[in-house]
C-alpha cells in the first residue's frame, strides 16, 4: 500500500522562491519531489543552507502527513469482537479473536487452532471475501464499513432479510457497526512531545 504525502500549503513555498515552480495544495508529494522541497528550503533561508530544524520540520510535517490510515478490516473486527484477545469463547460458542462461528469457521480450514492468530487471520481474511462478494451480487454496490460489519456480525441472511437497509439494523448491532467504521476511518494522531532539553 503506497501512502501518499500532500503540502497542506504552497504558498510560504512560492513566497520563499519567486519563479520557481511551486507545488499545489494537495499535489501528491513523491519522493522526487520531496527532495525537491529539500532543495528549496536549503535556498530559502538567510544563510543559503538547509538548517537542522529545517530538516526536523519537514521530517515531522512528512510524518504528520503520512499518519492517516485507520485499522485495518481485521484489525478493527479484532479490535471490536475481543480486543485481540485469542482466548475468548462467546456466548454462542464463536471462537478465536475474530468470534467466528465453528460452523463457519470450518468452510475456510480444517484446523481447530482457534487461538492461533495466523489461522484466525486467514479465515477472517476468507470470510470477509465472502462476505463482501455476497454483498455486491445482491446489491450491485460495495459494502461500506458499516455494511461489512453488519454482516460479520449478524449474517447476511440477517441484513438481506432487512434489505440491507441501515437504519433497520438492530440497534445494538448498528452501534457496533459505528464504531468499526470508525476505527477504519480513524486518522492516527501523532502524539508531539517537546525536547525540553
Amino acid at each position: 500500500m503506497s501512502i501518499q504525502r500532500s503540502l497542506p500549503s504552497a504558498a510560504a513555498l512560492k513566497k520563499d522562491n519567486p519563479g520557481k515552480k511551486c507545488l499545489k495544495v494537495g499535489q501528491p508529494l513523491s519522493d522526487g519531489k520531496c527532495n525537491d522541497l529539500i532543495r528549496a528550503g536549503q535556498h530559502s533561508g538567510r544563510t543559503g543552507k538547509i538548517t537542522d530544524m529545517f530538516k526536523k520540520v519537514l521530517i515531522l510535517m512528512f510524518s504528520v502527513l503520512s499518519a492517516q490510515a485507520g485499522l485495518s478490516k481485521l484489525e478493527a473486527i479484532s479490535m471490536i469482537e475481543t480486543c485481540d484477545r485469542d482466548w475468548i469463547v462467546g456466548k454462542a460458542g464463536e471462537v478465536s479473536r475474530y468470534q467466528i462461528m465453528p460452523s463457519v469457521w470450518r468452510h475456510y480450514t480444517s484446523s481447530r487452532d482457534f487461538r492461533n492468530p495466523v489461522v484466525a487471520s486467514k479465515v477472517a481474511a476468507q470470510h470477509i471475501d465472502v462476505l463482501e462478494n455476497t454483498f455486491r451480487a445482491r446489491t450491485g454496490r460495495e459494502a461500506t464499513h458499516f455494511d461489512l460489519y453488519v454482516m460479520w456480525n449478524a449474517g447476511p441472511t440477517y441484513y438481506a432479510k432487512i434489505g440491507f437497509n441501515a437504519s433497520r439494523v438492530a440497534t445494538v448491532i448498528r452501534e457496533r457497526a459505528a464504531r468499526y467504521a470508525n476505527l477504519r476511518d480513524m486518522r492516527n494522531t501523532p502524539l508531539l512531545v517537546a525536547n525540553t532539553r
